[in-house]
């Protein structure tokens, strides 16, 4: 499980919450510096149920040398859980889709982040594990 700095919980929190009632989705990357940044997609992307992070968004931040260390999405008036289309996109087979970037679920209420669950692979198990964030 990766650790990401308050700055980046707060980016995804707010871009869930402007987002919300659809679904806002991003990822997280890093620069060579190490600095990690937040990269929304954008609202004309979200939905009520589905979420894509574009690939212009992916392609953008390899081109800068910006490394991908997470996805989010929220599931608005729902759980971080991860959901069947979540598991689906995570894996590639019996393997993860994207080796070494961990996967974010943001449960809201109202237009409010009310549960965080990062998800990570464990080469051990061969399995994704989940940790719920905050109190």
């Amino acid at each position: 499980m990766q650790t990401f700095p308050d700055h980046v919980w707060r980016d995804i929190d707010d871009h869930v919450e402007t987002t919300y009632p659809l679904e806002a989705s991003g990822a997280i990357v890093r620069d060579s510096a190490g600095c990690f940044t937040v990269l929304n997609s954008p609202v004309e992307s979200a939905t009520r149920d589905r979420y894509e992070v574009p690939p212009r968004v992916l392609i953008g931040a390899r081109a800068q040398q910006q490394t991908i260390h997470g996805f989010y999405h929220s599931h608005p008036d729902g759980s971080s859980e991860a959901s069947l289309e979540d598991l689906e996109a995570m894996h590639a087979g019996c393997a993860p889709s994207w080796p070494g970037v961990d996967w974010i679920v943001v449960g809201t209420r109202a237009s409010r982040v009310s549960e965080v669950r990062q998800f990570w692979w464990d080469d051990a198990t061969s399995s994704y594990r989940s940790k719920k964030l905050g109190s």
